[in-house]
């Protein structure tokens, strides 16, 4: 899959989900936008395969019989399997218990793969008879993820120091004459570790409530989902590394230097993201995407190239470079100077925030005991970023107003 095509993908992801979350009273032209969104990507990207169809992987090739397996016993496993164990205080058994132990937790924890959005089903009506009848339950607000956005793994690890070598200086090639010597470099290699930092919640349930919510297990996976992710992502991006913060992106890139005098315009947007492509990472304009900060996009959507341009500043950007995704984990303006995070290529497993054996919930029956109330807490042990690739990232600003 090419670059351009990837970019397109994640074009097409993000209508999708703009789309499928927009409110019940979004108003008919914010309807009419999103849908006008979503006709033309999906459109780029229909003829874009027409070019460059996407190749499959066949059942005997990309999947070898121990990963199909594993996606077999995971399709069975249920997150409220583990919630509905820690309320009665017992350990989770048939199929849960086997997706676990296939993902390596053998202490009964939770694996982190169960931490996925699912679709929501339509709860069928309870009898007539029944004076009250519980309709699906509305899931909390969060922001969209920008931890895949920026091509940053999450992967699951045992108990020990998760560690990442690389290649930090590489050997001479060049053109000699007959008879002189190679030149000679010692290769050297860096490794990248990560340190456990606890990322945890709690739960409050009444046993009252557990046999009137039809759809818990939809709704628990949901919300434990979204607020974990929520939680990890902001850690992603501003995590200071002090105390019991992660080390963040942004505390990790280097800072940018100030923008030129001036808000910026048309063209000066149009020439920072070109800025970007370095051949090595982005070697053309798809392999460029960025986050940016709301107000960022805001100025940006409110340029266009003349009075009358048709094409504002954030859609030739949108259109031309791997994408841009506005974010409230971008800090507010200061001096009416907002930062931004630049992706530089696509390459797979350059930064990692690992997460040691998966989920634990801890049952508490005796806080709440006179209430009918059981405390559970979810617990994830997540590790710091460990970035291999620093140089595919880019810290820059925006000058937004004189």
């Amino acid at each position: 899959m090419t670059e351009k095509l990837r970019g397109i993908f994640v074009r097409w992801t993000e209508a999708r989900a703009a789309w499928n979350g927009l409110p019940n009273d979004a108003s008919d032209d914010a309807r009419t936008k999103c849908r006008e969104t979503l006709v033309a990507v999906d459109t780029e990207l229909a003829d874009a395969l027409k070019v460059e169809p996407i190749h499959t992987p066949t059942e005997t090739e990309g999947t070898d019989a121990e990963a199909r397996e594993k996606q077999q016993i995971r399709a069975k496993a249920r997150l409220g399997d583990w919630f509905r164990a820690a309320i009665v205080g017992k350990a989770v058994d048939g199929a849960s218990a086997e997706y676990g132990a296939a993902e390596g937790c053998i202490d009964g924890s939770m694996p982190i793969g169960l931490l996925e959005p699912v679709e929501k089903r339509v709860i069928t009506p309870a009898p007539a008879t029944q004076a009250i009848t519980m309709s699906a339950t509305l899931p909390a607000l969060f922001d969209m993820s920008v931890a895949p956005f920026l091509g940053i793994d999450m992967p699951t690890v045992p108990v020990g120091t998760p560690a990442y070598p690389y290649l930090s200086t590489g050997v001479t090639a060049g053109m000699k004459a007959k008879g002189a010597a190679a030149d000679e470099t010692a290769g050297a290699f860096m490794v990248s570790t990560a340190e456990p930092k606890r990322l945890t919640g709690s739960f409050r349930i009444a046993k009252e409530d557990i046999v009137k919510l039809s759809d818990l297990e939809s709704s628990l996976r949901s919300n434990l989902s979204s607020q974990m992710a929520d939680k990890f992502d902001d850690q992603v991006l501003n995590g200071s590394g002090a105390g019991a913060n992660l080390n963040g992106l942004l505390n990790q890139l280097t800072d940018p230097a100030a923008p030129g005098t001036g808000a910026e315009t048309f063209d000066r947007y149009a020439i920072a993201f070109a800025s970007h492509i370095d051949g090595l990472h982005a070697t053309g304009m798809s392999g460029v995407r960025a986050l940016i900060g709301v107000q960022t996009f805001v100025h940006m959507a409110s340029l266009f190239r003349g009075s009358d341009g048709p094409i504002s500043a954030a859609s030739y950007i949108m259109r031309e470079y791997g994408g841009i995704r506005s974010s409230r984990r971008i800090t507010a303006p200061a001096a009416n100077i907002q930062q931004a995070v630049v992706r530089r290529g696509n390459e797979p497993g350059i930064v990692r925030a690992p997460v040691w054996m998966g989920v634990e919930f801890i049952r508490d029956p005796y806080s709440e005991a006179g209430k009918g109330e059981v405390v559970i807490t979810a617990t994830s042990m997540i590790g710091g970023l460990a970035i291999t690739r620093m140089s595919a990232f880019v810290q820059d600003s925006f000058r937004l107003a004189v």
